[in-house]
């Protein structure tokens, strides 16, 4: 079982650092930075994990179709991309940014795209795709831990 816990901000949301890779990238290739470095507001209410057309095109990720689904501005329909997400925990960062452990990469997933507002702090959407495979809690502190 793995678990990160951090502090959060109850006013801004639970934000997460993620990285998103395309699905052809090896764990080797992620940590030689063939990676997109993003930030991502968990979103209990997105059904699955999304992310931002800027995170498309650092990527050039190519759209394997479209798919109509409920946004917060209502409905829409939405380009699809496979790829990888790593949870990058900042509790689990050296001082000098780097990893001492394996990350957590959630293979070939099927992401959506999506417009966040133009000062929008997040490039993603962690949806409950994610959030499904483990238990995510959140105190009244102001820390989250998620374990899965």
């Amino acid at each position: 079982m793995s678990a990160f816990s951090e502090r959060f901000d109850w006013d801004a949301g639970l934000i997460w650092r993620i990285g998103v890779a395309s699905r052809t990238a090896t764990l080797d290739s992620m940590k030689a930075g063939a990676m997109h470095v993003c930030s991502a507001l968990v979103d209990t209410g997105a059904t699955q994990t999304c992310i931002a057309r800027s995170v498309v095109d650092a990527l050039g990720l190519q759209s394997i179709g479209k798919i109509d689904t409920n946004t917060a501005g209502g409905p829409a329909e939405v380009n699809i991309y496979d790829a990888h997400v790593i949870l990058l925990p900042n509790s689990a960062r050296n001082p000098g940014g780097s990893y001492d452990h394996r990350p957590t990469v959630f293979k070939d997933m099927q992401v959506l795209e999506f417009a966040p507002g133009s000062e929008s702090r997040y490039q993603s959407l962690i949806g409950r795709d994610i959030l499904r495979v483990g238990l995510l809690t959140l105190s009244p502190d102001g820390h989250n831990s998620f374990a899965f």
